[in-house]
């Protein structure tokens, strides 16, 4: 895994082998310590950095600088990389200049010149634990939005298939019903045929015997109630599985 970086920024090269003498010794083993001279050269090294995909956790920038000020770097590098931790180190930075820097580039600390070591390497080093408990949380925030996509997917998916189960449930259940309907309006039109035909047997039968005395004509009269029976049949069993499908739909909004 690669190293992420540390930049030093100071047109005074003394401070900076200074500087980077000091960070190698207490931090080389962790990061990459890279120096520039200038605002201009220090942006150049960053875009190198981001372009391979690689992480920068700090900048230490010196205020007072020909052309690009250190605020203005700063900034810069706050536009560029957010996330990164910035420290300005000077002895004659206005108040202008550090609050420019607090509000734009989110200032970590503001260092004077000189330095003490003990002070210099302590801010260092909480800084760089800082931004390391932001990336944790982060990454930490980051999987928990993945669970919750992978949960909300599950949810959806679950939700459809429940739709489709229910559905294919509802089309079993009225299937069921207008077989059990239609079993109950046979044995019901069953029976009214039957009863029909035995008062045909019973009463009519005898009646047309001493009118007609012809057994054709009673075969005759019997197939005419049949016929006529048919129609009222078919009404009959159309209104109990229309009132079953009515009663089911009703149960369903309940």
């Amino acid at each position: 895994m690669t190293k992420p970086y540390i930049i030093c920024v100071d047109d005074e090269k003394i401070i900076l082998d200074s500087l980077k003498l000091e960070l190698k010794g207490t931090f080389g083993n962790d990061y990459n310590i890279e120096v520039a001279e200038s605002g201009e050269e220090a942006i150049e090294i960053i875009d190198e950095i981001l372009k391979k995909n690689e992480e920068l956790y700090l900048v230490i920038s010196d205020y007072i600088m020909p052309e690009m000020k250190g605020d203005e770097l700063l900034e810069t590098v706050h536009f560029k990389c957010p996330e990164a931790f910035c420290i300005m180190l000077t002895g004659q930075a206005t108040i202008e200049g550090v609050t420019n820097a607090i509000n734009k580039a989110k200032l970590y600390r503001y260092l004077s010149k000189p330095w003490e070591q003990q002070d210099f390497i302590l801010t260092i080093n909480e800084a760089l634990k800082s931004y390391a408990r932001l990336k944790q949380i982060e990454e930490q925030n980051e999987e928990i939005r993945k669970q919750n996509t992978e949960i909300k997917e599950i949810n959806t998916n679950l939700d459809k298939l429940v739709k489709i189960r229910t559905h294919e449930l509802e089309e079993k259940i009225e299937e069921l019903v207008e077989v059990k309907i239609s079993k109950f309006a046979f044995t019901i039109l069953f029976i009214v045929a039957l009863v029909m035909f035995l008062l045909v047997d019973a009463i009519i039968e005898p009646l047309l015997q001493n009118m007609l005395h012809n057994f054709f004509v009673i075969l005759v009269i019997k197939a005419i109630i049949a016929f006529l029976i048919k129609p009222v049949e078919s009404f009959f069993e159309r209104y109990l599985i229309t009132q079953a499908r009515k009663k089911n739909i009703k149960i369903k909004e309940n």
